[in-house]
């Protein structure tokens, strides 16, 4: 292959035949490279048995610090790169061993580059996330590689790369980094003329969803009749696959889970049909290990395809289905730089299941997980009965205070953080406003708060009612699964039994009263 190589400050810039995509490789042999690593205590440069340039940082028990003195910091232009203005693609192959749990997720493994910008802020783009490479960033575990995506605004030039430990002890071994322009970022449509945006079209009408989420396994004919009596008329019914030690690449052990719950399924179905229930089938990926071959392996596309043509045409024209919904929470960060991106999976998902089932709505979740921000970076799909869903926990530092063992936990409403009600309108708006502008039908795939936060029954209020006033369909996450999320639980968070009547229940009950009356 032809190659190009042009120096830049610490890093060489790599131009490949046939493409125009440029970007940064981290040579750790640098001269200048290699002043940045002395300048960190604990770093040393090695050399793996390939003679590949290895950057290992090893902190001893009890010198673990909080700042980032534990890293090695290197400068990259990304101006000069071609980045700036484009989606950044980031990859590293990375190596912990005996890492010590930190105090905070986020802290621990470092493969981080804080980006300024007078447009966009401060963000720190984590490029080493417990999503899809690895469940945390401590203990250990042998060489894997970490993929990473990050939009990088235009009026950024330059970054600095951290890689090492914070807050933790251990062994942290680092090789073949790259920094990839990538494909330029598509626009909001809030960037787009009024003439360029298109207007979904829909041509069922379906009642509005209001409903739970389902547990991840296991639903009884009991649990059927309770929100029937309840006054639910949907439910987002999870199709998963957990990951198995030695099967975290095996695209056919997940095609094996995948099959066996078709006649789960099919149960689900019957029983929902029977009482009332309307079903959105979610490939729900109960592991990031099952999305990131969903998303960013060729096998595990196809087997996506493959899978959701099976389901299509077993189950279409079944009384009680409501939707497909695509897969659960996706992001971007998982795709490398030659992956087709999340609008054209989905484009190509919804072609085929178009081809058999012409009708039966279709729905698609925003990237970055669901997130309300990054609706609007979706286009308008040329099909009838697309759905537009996000999923909503925001604040999570409020609404995810999983340990239940804390002294106290912070409450909402939160006056000194200004976590009100009107913080969650200001977070839906961009959901509002894609609504408003195009016509989208929105789904609320989930939300919820754990019940120990004292007032988590307002919360689930407060989203409700900005759901009913907006007119979106809505599923409490979730519905006899995990205690911490379960409205027939007290709010203390050690008691373990199920009770009748709590706050919590009585809020959801009374949103689904209006599927009763007939509130459209």
């Amino acid at each position: 292959m032809k190659r190009v190589c042009l120096a830049i400050t610490l890093a060489a810039l790599t131009l490949s035949a046939g493409e125009e995509t440029k970007g940064i490789v981290i040579d750790f042999r640098n001269p200048a490279i290699k002043e940045r690593i002395k300048r960190c205590r604990y770093a040393r440069l090695e050399e793996d048995f390939e003679k590949t340039p290895v950057l290992t940082i090893e902190v001893p028990k009890g010198k673990q610090v909080r700042s980032l003195a534990n890293t090695v910091a290197i400068p990259v232009d990304l101006s000069k790169a071609g980045i700036t203005g484009n989606l950044l693609y980031a990859s590293a192959e990375i190596a912990h061993f005996n890492v010590s749990v930190p105090s905070a997720n986020y802290l621990g493994v470092k493969f981080m580059l804080p980006l300024e910008s007078a447009s966009k802020g401060t963000n720190h783009a984590d490029l080493y996330h417990n999503s899809g490479s690895t469940p945390s960033r401590c203990g250990t575990r042998d060489w894997f590689t970490v993929h990473s995506q990050v939009e990088v605004p235009a009026d950024v030039k330059k970054g600095i790369l951290f890689l090492g430990l914070q807050d933790c002890h251990g062994k942290v071994s680092f090789r073949n980094i790259r920094l990839e322009a990538g494909k330029n970022r598509r626009k909001s449509i809030f960037e787009l003329p009024p003439e360029k945006i298109g207007k979904a079209r829909y041509t069922v009408s379906l009642p509005r969803q209001r409903g739970v989420m389902s547990p991840s396994r296991g639903m009884r004919e009991q649990d059927f009749a309770d929100l029937a009596e309840w006054g639910a008329n949907a439910l987002r019914y999870q199709i998963g696959v957990g990951p198995r030690k030695g099967c975290e690449n095996d695209v056919a052990y997940l095609r094996n889970g995948l099959e066996k719950q078709i006649p789960e399924i099919q149960r689900v179905l019957d029983l929902a049909g029977k009482y009332g229930i309307m079903v959105t089938l979610d490939v729900h990926s109960t592991s990031h290990f099952s999305k990131r071959l969903f998303m960013a392996t060729r096998e595990g596309r196809e087997l996506l395809v493959e899978f959701w043509c099976k389901l299509v045409r077993k189950f279409k024209g079944h009384p009680a289905l409501f939707g497909y919904n695509l897969l659960n929470e996706p992001h971007s960060r998982e795709l490398a730089a030659n992956d087709p991106d999340l609008v054209q999976q989905y484009d190509r998902l919804i072609q085929v299941i178009r081809k058999i089932d012409p009708v039966t709505p279709i729905i698609i979740e925003s990237d970055h997980m669901s997130s309300a921000a990054k609706l609007p970076y979706l286009p308008v799909y040329p099909y009838a009965n697309i759905i537009y869903s996000i999923h909503t926990y925001m604040p999570g530092f409020i609404t995810h205070q999983l340990n239940r063992d804390s002294a106290s936990f912070l409450p909402y409403p939160c006056p000194e953080r200004k976590i009100d009600k009107n913080y969650l309108r200001r977070w839906l708006e961009p959901v509002r406003r894609f609504q408003l502008l195009t016509g989208a039908r929105i789904y609320v795939g989930e939300f919820g708060c754990l019940r120990w936060v004292p007032g988590a029954d307002q919360y689930i209020k407060d989203n409700i009612d900005l759901f009913e006033e907006y007119g979106w369909d809505w599923n409490y996450h979730a519905f006899r699964e995990f205690d911490g999320w379960s409205v027939e639980h007290s709010e203390n968070p050690h008691d373990m039994k199920r009770y009748p009547d709590t706050k919590r229940k009585r809020i959801l009950l009374e949103g689904f009263r209006k599927n009763r009356s007939g509130t459209p």
